[in-house]
């Protein structure tokens, strides 16, 4: 039986894997109550607020993603960028079970309609984003890319949007 070495894309694949293994056995560990107030204790889906919050928020967490994606851009032009991302994969694995782990907590067998629910709008546009920056820090030849990390930005910017405004929407309308 021959081993094959891990590719790029492998490696990021597991890393996520690990990292959503990771992630429940930690949201079970921790337990569904103290999981659920860290998690979900501050503004979740389908939370009711007036325009003016919303628009401080939107520029809030705007400011956040356009700081994740400029990290994520300059983790790509280092010798490290294979495992600066495949770090990245594990926290998005963790990040991603724990919230599952709660919403089945919560609504049982509703858990993954209202995971997708929750994240699908904004989900799209963040993954288009990172694969796009893991599949430059996965290439031999390090480039400095502004404008199309000009175009990144912007569906960042999309996808904030429809996190803060889409998102609790449509969680609201089924949830």
């Amino acid at each position: 039986m021959e081993m094959r070495s891990l590719n790029y894309q492998d490696w990021l694949l597991v890393c996520f894997i690990l990292g959503v293994v990771g992630g429940t056995a930690a949201a079970h560990f921790f337990g569904g109550q103290t999981v659920k107030a860290q998690v979900l204790g501050g503004m979740g889906p389908g939370s009711s607020v007036d325009g003016a919050v919303r628009q401080a928020l939107f520029w809030q967490v705007l400011r956040l993603r356009f700081a994740q994606l400029a990290v994520g851009w300059l983790m790509g032009l280092t010798v490290y960028s294979a495992v600066l991302f495949g770090l990245a994969a594990v926290w998005g694995g963790v990040t991603v079970a724990v919230v599952m782990s709660v919403l089945t907590s919560q609504k049982g067998l509703l858990g993954l309609p209202a995971f997708l629910c929750s994240m699908a709008p904004q989900g799209v546009c963040y993954a288009l984003a990172w694969s796009v920056l893991a599949m430059w820090a996965g290439k031999q030849e390090k480039k400095i890319r502004l404008a199309p990390f000009g175009l990144l930005l912007l569906v960042g910017a999309l996808g904030t949007f429809l996190e803060v405004y889409a998102s609790p929407a449509l969680y609201g309308l089924w949830f």
